[in-house]
């Protein structure tokens, strides 16, 4: 539930927001490789950030 409301908040709201809900997701449950690939999937989708794209 709580990583849906992460990619809502990329896709309509704040990805700053997005960001810390998925980096304590992250920290919570690291070995969780489905909310890494999510995250990385929203990050290039809606962030762009160069170092990730690339």
């Amino acid at each position: 539930m709580i990583n849906k409301f992460g990619q809502l908040e990329f896709k309509y709201g704040d990805k700053e927001r997005a960001k810390t809900v998925y980096e304590k997701l992250l920290a919570s449950y690291p070995k969780r490789t489905d909310l890494w690939s999510i995250y990385i999937d929203m990050l290039i989708k809606y962030d762009a950030d160069p170092l990730i794209v690339a």
